[in-house]
């Protein structure tokens, strides 16, 4: 018995055609591939730019939003303050301080020059007048209100405040008036 032989099928001697044509068009999903993935990854990499970039500007802004929020809870205090001390010096220093923050509050939010201006000039006139940088010069004035008053229930829970609270406000008195605002207890300090 003979075995049969396959006639019909062409023999694959020396084809160039079908050697090559795989690798080379292997290739080219290869590269094509390739180029996708560094398309993505580019794109990727500038959608985590601009990511990046509008977190940076986010918290600018809210930096800037921190700052004018303290800035008008302290003025907000100042203006009842003032009218709580006798001495026109300080009634004059107080009117002058409330005056700073209403300039920088006026100024439109994006003139970073212009606040700045402001807030360097604020900065110098509490750096002349030292007093106004402690937290315990604000502190005498509103317990010496009170005790003028004969409030001294007041007093005792301003008193605890104070020492309970001390570690939250630190020695900003920015932050000690938006800390103290938090409390419904004192909100004549802060009533319009």
């Amino acid at each position: 018995i003979k075995s049969e032989v396959d006639t019909d099928a062409a023999p694959i001697y020396n084809n160039h055609e079908n050697v090559n044509s795989m690798p080379s068009k292997q290739a080219n999903v290869n590269q094509k591939q390739e180029q996708k993935r560094e398309q993505k990854q580019e794109i990727n990499q500038n959608q985590k730019n601009n990511i990046i970039q509008n977190q940076k500007r986010d918290i600018k802004q809210e930096q800037k939003k921190d700052r004018l929020y303290y800035y008008g809870v302290f003025k907000e205090a100042l203006s009842n303050i003032k009218d709580w001390v006798n001495s026109p010096t300080i009634k004059d220093n107080i009117n002058s301080i409330i005056q700073k923050i209403s300039f920088i509050q006026n100024i439109d939010p994006n003139n970073f020059d212009d606040i700045k201006k402001i807030e360097s000039d604020l900065i110098s006139y509490f750096e002349k007048n030292s007093d106004f940088k402690s937290v315990n010069y604000w502190a005498e004035i509103i317990k010496n209100y009170f005790k003028k008053n004969n409030r001294l229930k007041d007093l005792q829970d301003f008193e605890k405040f104070m020492a309970f609270k001390r570690t939250a406000y630190g020695p900003s008195p920015l932050i000690f008036f938006s800390v103290l605002k938090e409390y419904e207890r004192f909100d004549e300090i802060f009533a319009a």
